[in-house]
């Protein structure tokens, strides 16, 4: 399902936990897949290590409710 949304050239794509349930082999696909898309990712992971090669901007939500963008 992912390979026939991004054969269709998005513009955006947004995935929430991508790397869930996912084996080390099938991480590793998804990462190189979206490294090579052109379009922009929103993702919401607790896989540091995921994000920090797809990520050039963090969004964050303190315990106090305030979003901080590094």
């Amino acid at each position: 399902m992912i390979a026939r949304g991004v054969s269709a050239d998005p513009s955006l794509i947004i995935m929430d936990e991508p790397t869930n349930h996912l084996d080390l082999t099938s991480m590793q696909l998804l990462e190189e897949m979206l490294s090579e898309v052109e379009a922009a990712l929103l993702l919401v992971s607790h896989d540091e290590v995921f994000l920090s090669k797809l990520a050039n901007r963090e969004w964050s939500i303190s315990g106090e409710g305030k979003l901080e963008i590094k």
